[in-house]
């Protein structure tokens, strides 16, 4: 991951798909306590997850679930 690049869902191989949720909505386990039941966009910013190290780059070499 770049160091000063802007992070957004889209990027994180943490979100889940749900056939309850709409279309461009998806779920993610790491951000139930920064955002309302964890429900995430594409767009969403990332930067929390960033600071919290739950990030995981979807392209990374060491795409290791956060503990």
């Amino acid at each position: 991951m770049k160091e000063n690049s802007f992070q957004m869902c889209v990027d994180c191989a943490n979100k889940q798909s749900s056939p309850q949720l709409p279309d461009g909505m998806y779920y993610c386990p790491y951000v139930q306590d920064i955002l309302p039941n964890g429900i995430i966009h594409y767009s969403t910013d990332a930067t929390e997850c960033v600071r919290n190290g739950v990030f995981r780059e979807k392209e990374s070499q060491e795409n290791e679930r956060p503990q």
